[in-house]
């Protein structure tokens, strides 16, 4: 089994579009994986219907019994986070505030106050024209972590694995930070998707940097390449320097927009679809499959 992460150091670069459109091109050997828990959106492009969903915990807050409270107020005084209210002789815990440090449960002489699991997002399986779907939903006020995001990947393997399918393809979230981090655990390949912007160069810098810090093979692919822009060479050039393979240039399209709400990808249009496959299959030449 080979996982690929698709990710993108920023957003905005169309890392979705060709998540999706990778997923397409592979047909029933992937197993998606929408990692963006904070906004998934894979799902749009590889419709189906949700044949499981359970919720995702990730830490825990504290609660109390007030049967075994006296009311005494430690808990309020030792909590920094301000979640903890004496009201009525009894304490209150807002689950909104508390931080799960525990240091209530430390001070609390009769032993009133426990903690709970935190429920942080849900994680749903879907069974697409494309094969299967696992993606994670991070509930609303949650924090993102790498738990939620590694459980969802976890998740996408072990269907893989049931169902003999050789690839997981992980629609990564953007940036560099503690989900992207999860996200590159049994990793084998990054398709790196950039765009001819300042920003995106800068921001591929920063993620080839995290590959290399983490000894994990990258390729690069340019979306949205348009003719005469100053940026698209400097790529090519960058790619170079590092000795890292240059998959090529999807052309920047007016029509991929309005395709995208019909449930298009760019490998369903005349324009892009040819450099796109093209692309695909220097990738899969540099994974040796």
């Amino acid at each position: 089994m080979k996982q690929i992460a698709v990710l993108s150091g920023k957003g905005g670069t169309g890392k979705t579009l060709i998540a999706a459109s990778l997923v397409r091109f592979l047909k029933n050997d992937a197993v998606a994986v929408d990692a963006d828990v904070e906004a998934a959106n894979l799902g749009l492009f590889l419709s189906g219907r949700t044949v499981s969903e359970e919720a995702l915990n990730a830490g825990q807050y504290a609660a109390v019994d007030d049967a075994l409270c006296n009311g005494c107020g430690e808990c309020a005084r030792v909590c920094r986070f301000d979640a903890v209210r004496i009201t009525a002789e009894t304490a209150r815990v807002d689950p909104m505030r508390c931080e799960g440090c525990r240091a209530c449960l430390i001070v609390c002489a009769p032993g009133a106050i426990d903690t709970m699991p935190r429920q942080t997002g849900v994680l749903r399986v879907r069974e697409c024209d494309s094969g299967i779907l696992v993606e994670g939903e991070l509930l609303p006020a949650q924090d993102n972590s790498g738990r939620m995001v590694t459980a969802v990947v976890d998740r996408a393997r072990q269907i893989a694995a049931e169902r003999g399918a050789p690839f997981v393809v992980v629609d990564g979230p953007p940036g560099i930070g503690c989900p992207v981090q999860a996200c590159l655990s049994l990793t084998d390949q990054v398709l790196a998707v950039t765009e001819p912007t300042v920003s995106g160069f800068s921001d591929l810098q920063r993620l080839l940097d995290l590959c290399d810090l983490r000894g994990i093979p990258a390729v690069v692919l340019l979306n949205r390449s348009m003719p005469g822009w100053e940026h698209p060479p400097a790529v090519e050039r960058l790619c170079e320097e590092r000795h890292i393979p240059f998959l090529g240039r999807i052309p920047f399209c007016r029509d991929i927009p309005a395709a995208s709400m019909r449930r298009l990808t760019p490998l369903d249009h005349p324009l892009t679809a040819p450099p796109l496959q093209e692309a695909f299959r220097a990738l899969f030449e540099q994974i040796n499959c």
